[in-house]
Parts: structure tokens; sequence; C-alpha cells
């Protein structure tokens, strides 16, 4: 599903576990080797907000993905924090977590000390045999905003570049003209879209109809027409105070 998304952020949960150890083998590598296996379950989730000031949110789609990864060194690299790093951090930036979050600190810290754990009684031989495996289980939490305010905002300035990049110039319509509209509501019917959000009517709601008989959510239309008269779909024009000749450059709308 392509939401477009005005914000975002990650909450993550890990733990590590001791598989096994798996010794006594004459095939097995020396010196002793540590296997990691990381395991990483994402749930994304898009949500709508009114405004991005608002707490309010409603979930409107959600996609549940797993990924796993597996790596193995010399057990010894425990010993050593950069070797450490140079071993997981492309690994877990693959998962969103980045070297300087305190989710990769706190995970790499916990490999290294169950690593130590359970591999003491070799890890400072010689010559030792040995195969250690780790699972590091990771949930991944994403979380997607869309500001419907913020994306009828962009809307509104995009369409109005481009319906008056010939001219160089917007003259919203006069106030009066505008409250004078919105008073003017018909019943939508199936199929029928606004030409501003894009966005399908709900059949049967009562919505705003210009003279040239184009139909526009309210609050879309008023936005629009406090930067520009022409209708959005025909060019039809609004009324302005520059009809009137009480149009000034630092009037606000």
């Amino acid at each position: 599903m392509d939401q477009e998304v005005t914000s975002e952020n990650n909450r993550f949960k890990h733990s590590v576990n001791f598989v096994k150890h798996t010794k006594r083998r004459r095939s097995l590598p020396s010196p002793a080797q540590l296997q990691v296996h990381f395991v990483c379950h994402t749930l994304h989730q898009y949500f709508n907000k009114l405004s991005c000031s608002s707490e309010n949110s409603t979930r409107i789609h959600y996609l549940e993905e797993t990924s796993e990864e597996t790596c193995q060194f010399d057990l010894r690299a425990v010993l050593n924090l950069d070797d450490l790093l140079s071993n997981f951090s492309p690994i877990l930036s693959e998962f969103g977590i980045t070297e300087d979050s305190d989710d990769h600190r706190q995970i790499v810290s916990n490999i290294r000390f169950s690593g130590q754990r359970f591999g003491r009684d070799v890890i400072h031989k010689e010559e030792s045999r040995g195969l250690f495996t780790l699972e590091v289980s990771i949930s991944r939490e994403h979380n997607m905003y869309r500001c419907e305010s913020c994306l009828l905002d962009r809307v509104v300035r995009e369409s109005i570049i481009m319906a008056e990049e010939s001219e160089r110039v917007t003259v919203p319509a006069s106030q009066s003209s505008i409250k004078k509209l919105l008073k003017k509501r018909v019943r939508v019917e199936e199929g029928e879209f606004c030409s501003v959000c894009l966005e399908e009517f709900r059949v049967g709601t009562y919505e705003t109809s210009m003279d040239c008989s184009h139909v526009f959510h309210r609050e879309c239309i008023e936005r629009w027409l406090r930067q520009s008269h022409y209708c959005p779909v025909c060019r039809y024009e609004m009324p302005t105070d520059y009809d009137r000749g009480e149009f000034h450059e630092d009037d606000e709308y």
C-alpha cells in the first residue's frame, strides 16, 4: 500500500539467547567460533493524523515482515568491542538500527556479554575447538504517520503553482465570495472525487459546489480560494478584491 508519509519513528525490543555449544568434533573449526543468528520481526504501521500537533491517530494499514542474517567469527572477538562493531553494524543497519543509537549499543553489549559468559572455558586457550551459537531476536515497530492537514496544504500549494505559473501572480478570491460559495452544498454520488486532494467523496454526503458545477471538499476549496480565485478544474474565475479596488498587498487571508 503506497502511503504518503509525513513523519515516522521506530521502536525496538531485543533479546539475546544462548542456543547451543557444539564441541568435541574434529571437523569443528579451531579456534572456537561464535555464530550469531539474527531474526528481526518488523511491524510496519500506517496512521492517519488530522494535524501534526494532534496526539490522536487512526491506524489505516499494517504490514508484517521477517528478516534473518547470520554471521560467524573467532570467539575471541568478543574481547574487543571494535571487532564486534565491524561484524554487527552492517547487519543491524539493515534492520534500521543505526550505529549511533542506544539500541545498537545495547544489542552489541549483550552479545559481547553472552559470548564471554558461555565461552569462558575456552576463550583464552591457544588451541580450542567448538561452535557457540547465539540467537538475537529483534522486534521492530515502524510507525509512519500521514498528516492530512500537511498533505492538503502541500497539494494546494503545488496545484496553485502549476495553475498560476504562466501568470506569475496568485490572487485570492474575495472573502465575501468565499463565504457565499461555502453555503452552496450538493449531494455527491458514487465515483465523484475532490479535484484538490484527489480523494473520493463518501456517497450521499453534501459537499461544496462552485458556480461552474465542480464539487470539492469544503476545507479543500476554501484553502484553495484563499490563495487563488480560479476553479482548480476549469479556471472559472471567482470575484476578487481587485474587482472592487479594495485589494492591498499587506492584506492577509
